[in-house]
């Protein structure tokens, strides 16, 4: 298979020939976030069943859709839901929409999802863009050259930047990575809280790295939906649908963040984008 022939060139080549539009970002939307692509402007949809590569999606809270649109000033590419890595399906359909994203020509990416926390003053309704991971899941991602940092320094303080400047609660933090799709025990939560990580959750990590391997600059964000540590062990653990209502909640913020960092330059006329 040549370079032209991979799926994502495929599927980038079937999306110029439906649309003008060229655009600058991609957000990929975690569980209960996919009411980002609602704040676009000027909206084409592509199922991801009509795209190649992509697997539907088979989760509560992930549409299967990619969005294109204006946030603000800006001309976006929102994908509505992901496949995890639990599913079965292995780590390529979990890639798809990264490399969706660079065959665009696409230069900036934000990667969401919910999490769970693992230490003050995270909490349900913070966002924490990542400083780093640690990758619990025992599976091998993409090799990156020695050096070679994933999360994009620049983006992650301007991000913090707004978020206060919107009374947005936000701060960096270390994701851990696992599998899934089981929620963490007490004990469990305890322990990657030792080794350093601030919340817990199950994708983004080989996204990111994918995306970085790329030449994307990466913004990673976690929408706090609960206390992965509760204070008593006799309380009940999550529910998928607690984490999606609180993830909601989140997006409100998460959007109106976005809408200021990425929508505040002027876009192109579409079909002029680089």
């Amino acid at each position: 298979m040549t370079h032209h022939d991979t799926p994502a060139e495929r599927s980038a080549a079937l999306i110029r020939d439906c649309t003008n539009i060229r655009p600058r970002w991609a957000v990929i939307c975690g569980s209960g976030l996919s009411g980002l692509a609602h704040a676009l402007d000027e909206q084409t949809v592509f199922p991801y069943e009509s795209l190649f590569g992509f697997e539907p999606t088979a989760v509560q809270g992930h549409p299967g859709r990619l969005v294109l649109g204006r946030l603000g000033q800006e001309w976006c590419a929102v994908f509505q839901g992901r496949t995890h890595l639990y599913e079965g399906k292995g780590l390529e359909p979990a890639l798809a929409a990264v490399r969706l994203a660079h065959a665009l020509r696409i230069r900036n990416i934000c990667i969401t999802n919910a999490a769970g926390a693992l230490r003050p003053p995270l909490g349900a309704g913070w966002l924490m863009p990542f400083s780093g991971h640690i990758n619990l899941c025992l599976q091998r991602g993409c090799a990156l050259p020695r050096g070679a940092g994933i999360y994009d320094p620049q983006l992650r303080e301007a991000f913090l930047d707004t978020a206060l400047r919107l009374g947005a609660p936000a701060a960096p933090g270390v994701y851990a990575l696992l599998t899934g799709p089981t929620y963490e025990t007490p004990a469990e939560a305890r322990a990657y809280r030792i080794l350093g990580a601030d919340a817990v959750g199950m994708s983004t990590v080989f996204e990111s790295m994918e995306a970085r391997r790329l030449g994307l600059r990466v913004l990673a964000v976690s929408a706090i939906t609960n206390d992965a540590v509760p204070a008593s062990t006799d309380l009940p653990g999550p529910s998928h649908d607690a984490v999606l209502e609180c993830a909601q909640q989140a997006a409100r913020n998460l959007t109106a963040i976005l809408r200021e960092l990425i929508g505040a330059e002027p876009a192109p006329a579409p079909g002029h984008g680089v």
